[in-house]
């Protein structure tokens, strides 16, 4: 089939690959004029490691990613309040989970598309959906018919916006900066994933590999929040002037055109994923606030679950039936699961932090308790 792509994210070039490699002509349409090397840290889960493996089983993911052994979860004064060991997570399948920066991925998925299938500056403006074809417009005046599109454009996906008109978004009630910096500027090199929970606030500090640190550092506020977004990292550094070491030196030791700001938010499930020969993939399906690590994991799986019904079915609507079969349950309850995380983390009033973290400190001390998540049933 003739497949066009609307998006050059890690969704958009995993589901250009697989495709791909089943034969199919396959064209992405990217709206940036240029792939910059800008962007934070991610968290590549063992689900998501398994579904590049099967993309490619010599995708060299381990090169560019910096693997987690574990992860705690910390009070703001540094007490562990959670201490996830992955190791022992045996019932897991292929417990391997790996921190990446999303500029590295994004350039080792480009290096496997075939040449001359990628397009830039191409802004889709408008989509006609046929029973027999569909036809992406764009507003350079290219017009590209194919026999199935697929929407990778992210959240605010206009793509989406079109057919399913009263898809909204959800402010989450907390907003995020990120950063990536290298750890030569700090007294002590980070070495360990961790998450540290106040009251309305959390820090997460995630080691990468050539000796850099990417961090988060969440706060409740208003949406679209002009104080928010005008703050610095001096500044940023004030409101966790009561967190742990070393939180604030992090903070300092970042430059201001290292930092990235965005409210958070996730999508409202939708009933349906499909629209004719339109089908909706990664966050421009099920976008979803980063809780649980599984923004670009859940993309990942996208674009292999659709290039296989694509193989195992000779027409196309049981293909796209079979894609909705096994996306919709799943990644809708991982959007409910990440949005309930972080109610948790940001909605506790002051008076329950204490019980709120002595009832984590009862959770199961691996990954067992999300077997369903990081097996390949998905598949």
């Amino acid at each position: 089939m003739k497949i066009g792509i609307i998006g050059a994210g890690i969704g958009g070039l995993t589901a250009a690959i697989a495709l791909q490699q089943n034969g199919h002509d396959v064209y992405i349409f990217e709206q940036a004029d240029e792939i910059k090397a800008v962007g934070a840290g991610l968290v590549l889960a063992a689900n998501a490691i398994n579904a590049l493996s099967l993309l490619n089983p010599d995708l060299p993911v381990e090169s560019i990613g910096q693997w987690i052994g574990g992860a705690y979860i910390l009070d703001q004064n540094g007490k562990v309040i959670l201490d996830a060991d992955f190791e022992s997570a045996e019932s897991v399948e292929g417990n391997q989970n790996f921190a990446v920066h999303r500029a590295d991925l994004h350039r080792l998925l480009r290096d496997q598309l075939k040449p001359d299938s990628l397009f830039l500056n191409e802004n889709c403006i408008e989509v006609q959906a046929k029973d027999h074809e569909i036809t992406a417009l764009f507003a350079s005046g290219l017009a590209q018919t194919c026999d199935l599109l697929v929407a990778a454009d992210g959240i605010h996906s206009s793509t989406r916006k079109q057919f399913w008109p009263n898809s909204v978004y959800r402010y989450a009630g907390y907003t995020c900066w990120r950063g990536v910096i290298d750890q030569n500027r700090l007294k002590k090199p980070i070495t360990r994933f961790s998450e540290s929970w106040g009251k309305g606030k959390r820090f997460g500090l995630v080691p990468l590999v050539n000796n850099r640190l990417y961090w988060f550092a969440c706060l409740n506020a208003k949406q679209n929040d002009p104080e928010m977004a005008a703050l610095t990292p001096e500044k940023l550094s004030l409101r966790f002037h009561d967190f742990h070491t070393p939180v604030s030196e992090v903070l300092r030791a970042t430059h201001a055109v290292e930092m990235h700001w965005t409210d958070i938010r996730d999508l409202k499930p939708l009933q349906s994923l499909t629209h004719k020969r339109l089908v909706l993939l990664g966050d421009a399906a099920h976008a979803t606030t980063p809780n649980l690590g599984q923004g670009a994991g859940m993309a990942i799986e996208d674009a292999l679950v659709l290039a296989k019904v694509l193989y195992d079915h000779a027409q196309l609507d049981p293909a796209l039936q079979a894609y909705v079969r096994k996306r919709q349950l799943r990644v809708n309850k991982v959007v409910q699961m990440s949005r309930q995380i972080g109610a948790i983390a940001h909605k506790t009033p002051g008076w329950l932090l204490p019980l709120r973290n002595a009832l984590l400190r009862l959770a199961p001390p691996s990954q067992k308790s999300l077997g369903w998540l990081y097996s390949t049933d998905w598949y």
